[in-house]
């Protein structure tokens, strides 16, 4: 990422914005870790986020900060679904092709 991008990002997120976070199927450490931190710091800023997962991850991670806020995209298709298509923002993260989100 390079300076423009993060700059134009910058601007995109000064108005509160409703956002969705998304890690990679069977999220490891890395991905919860990933969209954990970044939940809590828009939170921060003021915006409206959602992680959905697009299944469920192991157990040993469970404890981590934000973890009680993470959706199941498996457990939920179509509400989740409409919720995705009603977000101003979509942030994936910890992985590089779309393929890696699975039925999502």
């Amino acid at each position: 990422m390079n300076t423009r991008e993060i700059e134009h990002i910058a601007k995109l997120l000064i108005l509160p914005k409703k956002i969705v976070l998304i890690p990679h199927k069977n999220p490891d450490g890395d991905a919860i870790g990933a969209v954990s931190a970044l939940y809590l710091f828009l939170k921060k800023l003021g915006h409206q986020c959602t992680i959905i997962s697009p299944n469920d991850y192991p157990k040993f991670l469970k404890w981590m900060p934000a973890e009680q806020f993470i959706l199941r995209y498996d457990q939920n298709p179509t509400e989740y679904q409409q919720l995705i298509g009603k977000t101003d923002v979509i942030f994936t993260l910890d992985f590089n092709s779309l393929s890696r989100i699975g039925d999502m």
